[in-house]
């Protein structure tokens, strides 16, 4: 499995970043997911510890089985305990080090959001969407259309090392987006 490592110098550092795998399954086919995928994100190291925002298109979240409504649209009362687990399957996505120590993630804060949402044009913005209010009860949010949003918290690192480990399944159709 291919693994991007990225140093970073400096604390105050923000580094815009794409990244999936674990999130992902081995499995998926051609038809399962678009020709070409954008996964968005943000770090943010701190004093007193690192901010990730993740968002991924619900497509990727394909075989996490998400519970459905009427012709497939998300069903908001029971998705709460599967927005945490798609939650956790990112963390493992994702490996923070603090030089070769591995950093154990925290799941701050998970939600859907619409295709038409803007929000991770920038940090604070993702941030904000993210800590924000649920979109409401009452949105028809179609199960492979739309954005799972994460926000992660690991440790302060004094040597940030991150991992990503990319799907081999998506080839070339997983792109990483950095600013």
């Amino acid at each position: 499995m291919p693994r991007i490592i990225c140093r970073f110098i400096g604390r105050a550092l923000v580094i815009c970043l794409a990244l999936i795998a674990a999130a992902l399954p081995a499995r998926l086919s051609a038809h399962d997911v678009p020709d070409e995928i954008v996964v968005t994100g943000f770090v943010k190291p701190a004093t007193d510890r690192t901010d990730v925002l993740l968002r991924l298109p619900l497509a990727l979240l394909a075989d996490m089985d998400l519970p459905k409504t009427g012709p497939g649209y998300l069903d908001w009362p029971r998705l709460p305990p599967f927005l945490r687990l798609a939650g956790v399957a990112a963390a493992r996505a994702i490996a923070l080090h603090d030089g070769e120590r591995a950093l154990a993630a925290m799941v701050a804060a998970t939600r859907i959001a619409l295709p038409s949402d803007r929000a991770f044009v920038g940090y604070d913005a993702a941030h904000a969407a993210i800590r924000g209010p649920a979109l409401p009860a009452s949105e028809l949010v179609y199960h492979n259309q739309g954005f799972f949003d994460v926000h992660l918290v690991y440790p302060a690192a004094a040597d940030l090392v991150l991992r990503v480990n990319l799907a081999p399944a998506l080839g070339g159709r997983l792109h990483l987006a950095c600013a």
